[in-house]
């Protein structure tokens, strides 16, 4: 819970101004690999029609091809990713470095900053750590202001926040991870699975400027920008699929549709095939009534990153951790959970094995299940499991019969219905 220093602190809204900020344990816990982790996001100026060689950029970002419009300067997640080894990995638990992580355009409280660093808490992700959200240190240069009014409306009202504003019409990102462009710059960041962004209002939207490479930007009237009265939530795109509009994955900018959003940047625009138009507060992609329950949309929502590597911490489609893998498939059906394995063990229903339902949770406590929960994972139908397991693995669908850590079974989970 928040302690006393802190109930004197008016905090400050923010907002993520990158595709995935790392929450630090403190503003000490990053090492110096962990330099492309913290870079900030600066987009190119309009029609500066800047270029620079491939390579590396001095934020640790690798820089677009030569012939991109615009130059995006991320958080550096990918290069960040790539150049860790597993014991580098490891460290980030064993040294206790890395708390969570928060996709771009998430309002956090600010309580303080120092150094260029921010002491915040994450309303989105629910955590007895301090009744605000889950806390940590992010750095400053990954955030912007926010005004309580933008805040309250950012955030999701399904019930799970207290005091949050019902929604407008939202875009969220149903595909792994998709580019989303500045109409103002037309610089490009690439953001994950379940990034979540206002539509532009129709007055917002009026002439929404297009930009092609090598070009200035110009005022372009009847752009393919769809809105909520667009085709209906609930449909999840995949890879290589077709969009109802009847225009194929793979046309280019001027044949894709795009739906516009209001971001931390300003306006800007993503493939329409790769969102989904979320019409209602509480609603996400992943679930289609007519077609399965809740439990079985969670386990069809993991089968998706199967292979993925695991990231203690992680919360977005370039890693997740056992519980962060947990809570982000239950999000993705519209499904809040506690952040953490061991909180998430306290609440939902309470399954015997004999009831175990595809999009259960099964958690594992040292002592031969009787000591402290330490990892979850989902239960997949037919004895078997998916899950994230360790720094030195992927996401996988494995067995129970055989499992490393059966005897550590201690309880399983039902927040699906």
């Amino acid at each position: 819970m928040v302690n006393r220093d802190d109930q004197a602190v008016s905090p400050a809204w923010r907002v993520v101004s990158v595709p995935v900020a790392t929450v630090w344990t403190s503003s000490s816990s990053p090492r110096a690999l962990d330099e492309p982790a913290l870079a900030g996001f600066a987009p190119s100026e309009p029609g500066s029609r800047r270029r620079e060689a491939k390579g590396q950029s001095d934020s640790g970002n690798p820089l677009e091809e030569e012939t991109d419009p615009g130059i995006a300067r991320g958080s550096g997640i990918e290069p960040w990713l790539a150049a860790m080894t597993v014991p580098d990995k490891l460290d980030l638990c064993a040294a206790n470095r890395v708390q969570t992580q928060a996709l771009y355009g998430t309002p956090v409280l600010a309580y303080e900053e120092q150094d260029g660093w921010s002491r915040v808490a994450i309303p989105g992700q629910l955590s007895p750590k301090d009744e605000n959200g889950y806390p940590g240190w992010i750095p400053t240069k990954q955030l912007l202001p926010l005004s309580e009014e933008e805040a309250r409306r950012l955030l999701d009202s399904g019930g799970s926040v207290p005091g949050a504003a019902a929604v407008s019409a939202s875009a969220i990102v149903a595909a792994p991870t998709t580019d989303l462009e500045l109409l103002s710059s037309s610089a490009k960041m690439r953001i994950s699975f379940l990034t979540r962004l206002p539509l532009a209002t129709e007055e917002e939207r009026g002439t929404v400027p297009e930009v092609e490479p090598g070009d200035g930007v110009q005022a372009v009237t009847g752009l393919q920008a769809e809105t909520v009265a667009g085709p209906a939530a609930g449909a999840l795109p995949q890879a290589g699929s077709v969009p109802r509009d009847g225009v194929e994955a793979g046309a280019n900018s001027r044949g894709d549709s795009f739906v516009v959003v209001q971001t931390p940047h300003g306006l800007a625009r993503i493939r329409r095939a790769d969102v989904q138009v979320a019409a209602e507060p509480g609603e996400y992609p992943g679930f289609r009534a007519d077609e399965q329950n809740r439990g079985q949309a969670i386990v069809a929502q993991a089968k998706r990153f199967l292979g993925l590597p695991y990231l203690w911490g992680g919360m977005s489609a370039w890693g997740y951790d056992c519980s962060g893998f947990a809570h982000s498939m239950h999000l993705a059906c519209g499904i809040v959970i506690p952040r953490d394995a061991s909180v998430q063990a306290l609440h939902g229903a309470s399954i015997p094995p004999e009831e175990l339902q595809p999009g259960d949770l099964l958690f594992f406590a040292y002592e031969q299940g009787k000591g402290r929960v330490h990892h979850v994972g989902i239960y997949a139908g037919d004895g078997h499991m998916i899950h994230s397991p360790d720094s030195a693995s992927s996401v996988e669908l494995i067995p129970l019969k055989g499992y490393k850590l059966a005897d550590e079974h201690c309880v399983s989970r039902r927040y699906w219905t």
